[in-house]
């Protein structure tokens, strides 16, 4: 069964990956290899590349909406 530990791991290293070199310039494979992780794990957890982005945005998204939140509630 897949980890949630090693999916989050995926999700760091390709969101690393993504803010350095871009959508464009990163591959699986850069991913698989910053993770110290097979490609056939990482494809075990994303089916491609545009799935690990959008799962990394949406973590990104929502870490912004907690801030948000922290921020309007202070006030």
């Amino acid at each position: 069964m897949p980890s949630i530990k090693t999916r989050e791991m995926f999700m760091e290293k390709a969101r690393q990956l993504f803010a350095k070199s871009g959508f464009e310039n990163t591959t699986m494979n850069d991913i698989a290899e910053a993770s110290q992780k097979g490609r056939r794990t990482l494809y075990t957890y994303f089916s491609n590349k545009k799935e690990i982005y959008n799962a990394v945005i949406e973590s990104e998204l929502e870490a912004l909406y907690v801030q948000l939140q922290k921020t309007v509630d202070r006030e």
